[in-house]
């Protein structure tokens, strides 16, 4: 029944055994495509009450589009993680503006870290621990806290992928430190880090937040003391640009104003209330079907023109995992790939794949060493010596490759590299933004898909040739 740019809902609803039936979704209108019994007045009740909530929605939006766009949208840095840090640690950091002082690194303690507030205080932006030959506990801290007595380092996540042990190795080197040590974990939606990533933490020592809720917030609180101060209109508008952007990130761009009109209508009568209930059930559906829509469309469109000049495919996404992706909250890597190599070493087989995956809400594409996840403690270091040596004299060992596979083995990576699709703001799968919103516009559909073609197009034979895409400006490494 599912077709591609179409949504398609089944509901159920279970009154007396009576209501089942099938709508579609598209560009704001609902259409009734099938229908078990003659309930045909419940459909008329769905197709009334989204046209309501649109309306209401609708009025809204010239109103509020100069919220959308900040100095951050101008610069192209909403979703760029260091620049949420180095704002963050701007804030922070004790202010010289005088009635300021600590205030909201107090507030930022009481708030969204809800631990005791016991100056003096450091905060560190990009905290470097040095690689030692002694211990594993490498890497760059987003944002490093230190009390007298506490040490708390925070990673931020915004669309980049967990690190193999990445938390793990933070909190090894924070207890190091102090012997009171959490690691706080900072996503849009305070969402659950990878099992790779912690590795063996307690979950207790791991703490999510989010933008959505704690950042907001804190934002929120440190505005309202400023309005309490004079002089102060600079400083306020740089934090209520800063909260502007974060409502805009994590999709809270629906003023008070117009969820209360919602809210009436949906309070209005049983029937409004029934039928609002059944489609915030049955949209979890919605997105797990449109994410089978979007992976099925890719792979049989590179299948159709590429498939013969790769050794065969590796597909991972399966129901399960597309489901769970959803359902779970955690990370399931729904991906599909195609094997450039295949290597086999002391009875285990690796391969090197052009590979696209949804995780940490987004797409991307890249190049991956496939059956390496997770093995990285469990391998022997010959087999590893030998995998990285096989990878790099690849591509006829080009210096560029060389480095970045060199880089990888260092992080611990199943990925050499990567680029976000269809642009430099992804496609937000969990988080629903407006890219993902847009896959169920016809038009706009087939224009990211065409674009996400239309890159593989651009760069196949550079990467078969050279393992890279043409413009390695465009791409990250982990």
């Amino acid at each position: 029944m599912l077709k591609t740019n179409n949504t398609y809902i089944t509901i159920c609803k279970n009154v007396k055994n009576k209501t089942v039936f099938t709508i579609i979704i598209f560009n704001n209108t609902t259409k009734v495509l099938y229908m078990e019994t003659s309930m045909r007045n419940t459909v008329c009740e769905v197709e009334n009450l989204i046209k309501k909530i649109h309306e209401i929605s609708d009025s809204q939006e010239s109103k509020s589009d100069y919220k959308d766009y900040t100095v951050f949208t101008a610069i192209r840095k909403e979703n760029d993680e260091r620049t949420h840090t180095t704002l963050l640690y701007e804030i922070l950091k004790p202010n010289l503006i005088s009635g300021i002082g600590d205030l909201f690194l107090r507030k930022f303690f009481e708030e969204v870290l809800q631990v005791e507030y016991t100056p003096p205080v450091k905060v560190i932006q990009e905290h470097t621990i040095p690689k030692d030959d002694k211990d594993d506990n490498f890497g760059r801290i987003d944002l490093y806290i230190e009390t007298h007595d506490a040490s708390y380092p925070i990673e931020i996540k915004i669309y980049a992928r967990d690190q193999n042990r990445q938390l793990k190795r933070y909190y090894d080197f924070a207890q190091n430190q102090k012997d009171n040590a959490k690691v706080f974990y900072l996503t849009l939606n305070g969402k659950q880090p990878s099992g790779e990533t912690l590795d063996t933490i307690e979950p207790h020592n791991v703490v999510c937040i989010s933008f959505a809720t704690h950042i907001h917030h804190w934002l929120k609180s440190c505005m309202s003391s400023l309005a309490e101060k004079n002089n102060m209109k600079s400083l306020l508008g740089v934090i209520e640009q800063y909260k502007n952007l974060i409502e805009k990130i994590t999709n809270q761009k629906m003023d008070e104003s117009v969820m209360n009109e919602i809210i009436k209508v949906i309070s209005k009568s049983k029937v409004n209330f029934e039928t609002a209930e059944a489609i915030s059930e049955v949209m979890p559906r919605v997105k797990i079907q449109m994410m089978h829509v979007f992976l099925d469309d890719i792979e049989n469109r590179i299948d159709k023109k590429y498939k013969d000049r790769f050794i065969k495919t590796n597909h991972y996404k399966d129901d399960l995992l597309i489901e769970e992706y959803y359902t779970s909250g955690r990370e399931t890597y729904p991906s599909l790939a195609w094997v450039i190599k295949e290597y086999k070493i002391k009875g285990h087989k690796f391969t090197l794949e052009l590979a696209f995956e949804i995780s940490q809400d987004c797409f991307y594409y890249g190049i991956a060493i496939g059956e390496l996840s997770g093995q990285y403690d469990k391998l022997d270091e010959f087999s590893l010596r030998k995998l990285k040596k096989y990878l790099s004299d690849e591509f006829n060992s080009n210096d560029q490759w060389c480095d970045m596979v060199n880089t990888a083995f260092e992080n611990e990576s199943v990925w050499v590299w990567t680029k976000k699709l269809p642009c430099d703001t992804p496609i937000d799968f969990r988080n629903c933004n407006d890219y993902y919103r847009n896959l169920y516009d016809e038009k706009t559909y087939e224009e990211y898909i065409e674009s996400i073609l239309n890159e593989i197009k651009s760069n196949i034979d550079n990467i078969l040739s050279t393992g890279l895409p043409l413009d390695i400006s465009t791409i990250d490494i982990d």
